[in-house]
């Protein structure tokens, strides 16, 4: 808890110190909506994750700030959902031996909120950025279980609920390919500090489109 503490606390001081050297004409230069469409790869060596890494298309709607030159802060929503289906067995409890096939459903729905700090290699603009971010992400997590049959040919199911902080770095770069669309490319690793994963290390590789909602 105190890592987790101090880490917040410097990015909430990072932030606040940027703000307070603004003047008031210039406080908030930029600022955009934008919605991307990436699909993600996870690594991680915790062997009892999701063994498959690649996860279908989550959906990003994003506010973005740029309050100074290169210095920009950014928060919004990220949806995610994936059902992975696994075969079994079931093994007779009493001569120990093979009795049936079992299929498992896992449906996963995961809502994102991420609070993120960006900073720019150049300054930013609607053609090309390049970007280091450092992020706090919350997520909530909703996973429907259902199995089917069990040694006593029953189908059972259920949800299950929970939380997870992760503290996050990388990097990030957008291109414009057409008026208001960009191509977006985000590597990163993230730690997980307060929930059902912690003390997980997570790396993660988005690929996807970004499209701005207001036009500068």
């Amino acid at each position: 808890m105190k890592k987790s503490f101090i880490l917040i606390s410097g990015l909430l001081l990072i932030s606040t110190l940027g703000y307070a050297q603004q003047d008031k004409e210039t406080k908030i230069k930029d600022q955009s909506l934008t919605i991307s469409i990436a699909p993600a790869f996870f690594a991680t060596r915790i062997g009892n994750l999701d063994a498959n890494p690649f996860w279908p298309a989550g959906l990003y709607v994003t506010k973005n700030f740029i309050f100074k030159p290169r210095l920009g802060f950014s928060t919004g929503i990220h949806f995610l959902y994936k059902n992975i289906v696994t075969d079994g067995v079931i093994i007779d409890e009493l001569s120990h031996g093979f009795s049936g096939i079992t299929v498992t459903t896992n449906k996963y729905m995961i809502f994102d909120i991420p609070l993120r700090l960006n900073y720019y290699m150049i300054v930013p603009n609607d053609k090309f950025n390049f970007y280091f971010k450092a992020e706090i992400n919350n997520s909530l997590i909703a996973n429907y279980t259902k199995e089917s049959p069990d040694n006593y040919g029953m189908f059972g199911s259920q949800i299950d609920y929970g939380y997870k902080m992760f503290l996050g770095i990388g990097l990030g770069l957008d291109f414009k390919v057409a008026d208001r669309l960009s191509f977006i490319a985000e590597p990163g690793f993230n730690y997980s500090v307060i929930g059902r994963l912690p003390e997980v290390g997570l790396f993660d590789y988005q690929l996807g489109i970004k499209y701005s909602l207001t036009k500068k």
